[in-house]
């Protein structure tokens, strides 16, 4: 599914910049939490709200202040 391969990619970009944002294990953990916030929190609120976890992420990062 389309949908499902354009939230890996956008995840993984994410998870990506976490573990760029500090070396070495603290980057790690820090993707680590990332991904755990993520996978938690995206279910939730696209049953919650009606919108696809896509969609949300799309909106989270298009809003996102600051490149952290």
């Amino acid at each position: 599914m389309k949908t499902q391969s354009e939230l890996s990619v956008l995840i993984e970009g994410i998870l990506q910049k976490a573990r760029e944002s500090w070396g070495g294990d603290i980057g790690d953990e820090r993707a680590t939490v990332v991904k755990e916030l993520l996978s938690n929190v995206l279910p939730n609120w696209s049953e919650k709200l009606g919108i696809s976890e896509l969609d949300i992420l799309k909106a989270i990062e298009k809003n996102r202040p600051i490149n952290v």
